[in-house]
């Protein structure tokens, strides 16, 4: 009984609730860059072009940041577009929640993402 009572205590005031963001959470930014996460968001209907669009945002502001040189950065951003738009990115389901937390259906649009990135990154450091 003790316990019980503990547990209840405990899940009144102890726990943040389950709609609030864990430090772990997935948004683009964290996963883009390959830090460890949890794709923590609930899946919901979404527009395919409203997760293109989120996609494509947080690609290009990758582009900016990982590009050194514009025609590199310009490259960038046709294949993030590209990567955006495809399948693995304009799910029917929401890739992230008004928070910025990815769901787990993400988890394929940020390797889309990351495979462009990394292209960029690394066929771009010799120059």
């Amino acid at each position: 009984m003790m316990l019980f009572a503990l547990v209840l205590l405990l899940a009144q005031d102890g726990l943040p609730a389950a709609d609030e963001p864990s430090a772990m959470a997935c948004t683009f930014e964290i996963a883009l860059r390959g830090k460890s996460c949890v794709y923590e968001a609930a899946a919901r209907d979404a527009d395919p072009r409203d997760n293109s669009a989120a996609a494509s945002e947080a690609g290009t502001a990758e582009c900016a940041r990982l590009a050194k040189k514009p025609e590199r950065r310009k490259q960038c951003e046709r294949e993030v577009a590209e990567a955006s738009l495809s399948a693995a990115c304009a799910l029917k389901t929401r890739l992230s929640d008004p928070d910025g937390r990815l769901t787990r259906e993400a988890a394929g649009c940020v390797g889309a993402l990351r495979a462009v990135l990394s292209h960029i990154l690394f066929d771009g450091a010799s120059e």
